[in-house]
C-alpha cells in the first residue's frame, strides 16, 4: 500500500471511529469526555516536528486549512470551526488574523500558537523567497503536481459557498476528480540529512483539503447505508431465494439518498459521479456466523422501495447476513433494522 493510500486509509478509519462513538454516546457525555488532538496536515501525522515553509507573497493562506482537530468528536479542519485563536511570535515576519489568515511580511521564522477547545498547539513557520527546491523534492510525485493543483482549483471553484441542491452534482464530480488526483503536495522530505522538513506548498491545496472535509461530512450525514439514524434506510423486510435478495424499504428511495451514497463512496471509486436514477452499490452477504462472505452488487433506484441484489445461489433454509455498503457502517446498525434473512 502506498504512502498516500495509508494516509487516506488512516484518515477514513479515524473518521469512522469518531463518528461511531458520537452515535452511541449521549451528547453531554461526549462533550465531557472530549480531549481534542490537533493534527498538522503539512507534517507526518506521527511526527513531533511541526515545521513548515511558506513562500513570501503567498495569498489566501489560512493556517486552519492545514490543522485537523479530533477527539471523541471529529471537528475536521479548524477553518471549518469557530473558536480557534491564533497568534504569532514574530509579527515582523508573519501576521495572522482571527480567522487564521497568514500574511508573510518578510523572510524569517515565527512560531504560531493555536488554541482550540482548551488544547494548545504550536508550529514553526519559515518564510522563504521560493519553494522551488521543495517542489523538486517530490520526484515522481511532482510529475502529478500540476494535475493535482488543477484538480484542487476546480474543486474549490465548484464548491462555492457550500453544497446545495442545485450544485451538489457538480461539487461531487469535482470532489471525485480532486480525490483521484490528490497527492501529498503539502508534505516532502527534501533534506539530505536525517532531519525532515515539511512545507506548505500551495494555499489552494490547503483550501481544497478543508473543503474535502466538509464534503465528506456532507456525504456521511446523508449516507442512507451508514450509521446516521435519521438518514438511514428504514428496512421493512429482507427476502432471499435462489440467486436474488430483495430488501423492501418502508419508503421510496429519494434523490438525496442517491447523492449521499455517491458522496460516501468517493475515495473508493465505487460511485458514478453524476446525476443518475440508479446506483450499483458493493455490499456483502455472509452466513449468519460471518463465514463464507461474498461480494455482491445492490441495485438502488430512485422512486423504488426495493433494493435488489444478485448473488450466488443461496442454500434453502440457511440464515444469511447482509452487511457493508458504500462508505460506511453496517446496514441497519443502531436503528433496529433487520440485516439477516432465511433463504427460501
Amino acid at each position: 500500500m502506498s504512502y498516500l493510500k495509508k494516509r487516506i486509509a488512516l484518515f477514513l478509519c479515524m473518521v469512522m471511529a469518531f463518528t461511531t462513538v458520537f452515535c452511541v454516546i449521549p451528547q453531554k457525555e461526549v462533550q465531557a469526555a472530549t480531549k481534542v488532538s490537533l493534527w498538522w496536515n503539512f507534517g507526518d501525522y506521527n511526527s513531533k516536528v511541526k515545521e513548515a515553509e511558506i513562500e513570501l507573497g503567498a495569498k489566501d493562506l489560512y493556517l486552519g486549512d492545514y490543522i485537523t482537530a479530533s477527539g471523541s468528536i471529529y471537528y475536521g479542519c479548524l477553518s471549518n470551526n469557530s473558536g480557534a485563536t491564533y497568534s504569532s511570535s514574530n509579527k515582523n515576519v508573519i501576521v495572522i488574523d482571527k480567522k487564521g489568515k497568514i500574511t508573510a511580511k518578510k523572510t524569517g521564522t515565527a512560531t504560531i500558537t493555536v488554541k482550540f477547545k482548551g488544547t494548545t498547539g504550536k508550529c514553526k513557520l519559515k518564510v522563504v523567497k521560493s519553494l522551488a527546491s521543495a517542489k523538486k523534492a517530490f520526484g515522481e510525485e511532482y510529475s502529478n503536481y500540476e494535475v493535482a493543483k488543477k484538480a484542487a482549483e476546480n474543486f474549490v471553484a465548484a464548491y462555492g459557498n457550500g453544497i446545495t441542491t442545485k450544485n451538489r452534482y457538480n461539487v461531487l464530480q469535482a470532489y471525485k476528480d480532486y480525490a483521484k488526483n490528490w497527492v501529498p503536495t503539502v508534505y516532502a522530505d527534501y533534506s539530505n540529512t536525517s532531519k525532515t522538513s515539511y512545507q506548505i506548498i500551495e494555499p489552494i491545496l490547503g483550501r481544497a483539503s478543508a473543503c474535502a472535509y466538509m464534503a465528506y461530512e456532507y456525504g456521511r450525514t446523508r449516507n442512507p447505508m451508514g450509521t446516521i439514524q435519521s438518514k438511514q434506510f428504514k428496512i421493512k423486510s429482507i427476502k432471499g431465494q435462489g440467486t436474488k435478495v430483495t430488501i423492501t424499504l418502508k419508503s421510496k428511495v429519494t434523490e438525496e439518498q442517491l447523492v449521499g451514497i455517491q458522496y460516501a463512496g468517493i475515495y473508493s471509486d465505487e460511485i458514478v459521479a453524476k446525476k443518475t436514477s440508479t446506483l450499483y452499490v458493493p455490499m456483502y452477504i455472509a452466513e449468519k456466523d460471518w463465514t463464507n462472505p461474498t461480494t455482491v452488487i445492490a441495485t438502488v433506484k430512485k422512486g423504488s422501495n426495493q433494493i435488489t441484489i444478485k448473488t450466488k445461489k443461496l442454500k434453502k433454509g440457511k440464515t444469511y447476513r447482509i452487511y457493508g455498503g458504500t462508505g460506511g457502517g453496517w446496514l441497519g446498525y443502531g436503528s433496529g433494522n433487520p440485516n439477516t434473512f432465511k433463504a427460501k
